[in-house]
């Protein structure tokens, strides 16, 4: 799931997906609608306490994220607080389902063979070869910030 939250007076998005507990979760820094600054774990393999909320392993990285960053904090008592913006996608269960869409300029969370389907009919769909936690691409020729794209076939094998 992609949601967004303040912490600390600042706006993070993060983007997490496995079972409770055994998430992979990644957050971000934003500034201005752009990403600065990441900070991840994978609850699965590093040392973490598997019983608590997502919100909490967010501000646990928020913690590291911004003494690593540098990071001027706008309200340092801000607590955390999930924004009113609606989830891009949700993952249920850990693995991403052919009918989920990506969006353009976030990180991959699955290599494998992904479907590019383009805002204004000005090219057909094409398939794209994309590698976890790499960026995918725009197009500027699309509005509304470019293509999404759909998961064809998960492939972790797959070199760029």
């Amino acid at each position: 799931m992609i949601r967004e939250f303040t912490y600390k007076g600042e706006i993070f998005r993060t983007n997490y997906h496995g079972a409770p507990g055994h998430e992979e979760v990644f957050i971000m820094h934003m500034i201005d609608g752009e990403e600065f600054g990441e900070m991840s774990i994978d609850r699965m393999t590093e040392e973490n306490d598997t019983d608590a909320p997502i919100e909490q392993i967010c501000i646990d990285l928020c913690e590291k994220l911004i003494p690593e960053r540098e990071i001027q904090v706008a309200d340092p008592s801000a607590g955390f607080q999930w924004r009113d913006v609606k989830p891009a996608y949700q993952v249920h269960d850990g693995k991403q389902e052919t009918t989920m869409k990506e969006k353009t300029g976030l990180p991959c969370t699955v290599t494998g063979i992904y479907l590019a389907h383009h805002d204004r009919q000005h090219k057909q769909p094409h398939e794209v070869k994309m590698v976890k936690g790499h960026k995918f691409p725009i197009c500027n020729q699309c509005e509304d910030g470019g293509p999404s794209y759909e998961l064809v076939k998960e492939d972790p094998n797959l070199i760029r």
